[in-house]
Order: C-alpha cells, then structure tokens, then sequence
C-alpha cells in the first residue's frame, strides 16, 4: 500500500506531507518548481493538476509524474484520448466525479489511473467509522472495473 496526499498547493504543506511519510502527492493545480524540487529530492511522485493541454504539458515538462485532471467530469472520458492524440501517451488521472458508473470508461477513454472521492465514499459510514459499509463500497468500486 502506498500511502499520499491530497490538496497541496504550498510547499509548505509539501513538507508536512513528505515529513509524515507521504510517498505521493496531489493537488487541484499546477505546482511550483520549489514543489517538484522538493519531491523529486525526497522521492515522492507529484501528480499536479491541470485542465487544458497546454496545462497538462507544462506539467510533464516541469517533472510531473502524472497529472491529475480535474475537474474530469466537466470535461468527459473522451477528452483523454483528444488530448493524448497530438501529446501521446501520457500518464493521466481522471479526478471529479468520478464513480463506479463511469471510472471503466475514463480508463478505456485513455486515462491511466482514476481518483475516487466524495462521490464513491458515503459520508455518514465514514464520519461513523462504519468499515463494513466502507469495505462493500470498495468492493462494488472493483467489481465495477473490468479489463475490456
């Protein structure tokens, strides 16, 4: 299991994550060069975000290991495959509103991996810590993902 964080935008916050043993991390935006210095440094894999492919190339030329679009459901599956068409193949994350309805068509849309969120986790099982309900809703999240 590889354990990461989400939503850094400071290098501050860059830090506290890579000091408590992040191995990866996200953010909903482009990060900085102090950012990737940092993880590149520690060994820690960046997946900034980005949303246009002027964006998302800018990302892979800074260092970015992935790049997390977002908001991927404003955009669609099939907005992976456009964008990797004159880019190539690029390591790309589906992130926002992604679920066990759509996540296999982003994945067979180009997208190489898919960030699950608000909408797989129900908030009541996890504010009352109710692991058999989180534990079937992980579940029925891989059951929904099929190799085509």
């Amino acid at each position: 299991m590889s354990i990461g964080v989400g939503t850094v935008v400071t290098v501050e916050q860059a830090e506290e994550a890579i000091e408590a043993g992040a191995e990866f991390m996200l953010g909903p935006q482009k990060f900085n060069d102090k950012i990737f210095k940092l993880a590149k440094r520690k060994g820690v894999l960046t997946i900034p975000g980005a949303m246009s492919p002027t964006e998302i190339f800018k990302m892979f030329e800074m260092g970015a290991d992935i790049v997390k679009v977002f908001p991927a459901n404003c955009l669609g599956p099939e907005y992976f495959n456009q964008v990797q068409a004159p880019l190539g193949s690029l390591p790309l994350m589906a992130v926002g509103g992604v679920d066990q309805t759509n996540a296999q068509n982003y994945l067979n849309s180009g997208a190489s991996y898919v960030g699950i969120g608000s909408k797989f986790f129900e908030k009541s099982a996890v504010h009352q810590l109710n692991y058999e309900r989180l534990m079937e809703l992980a579940e029925s999240f891989i059951d929904s993902l099929r190799v085509e």
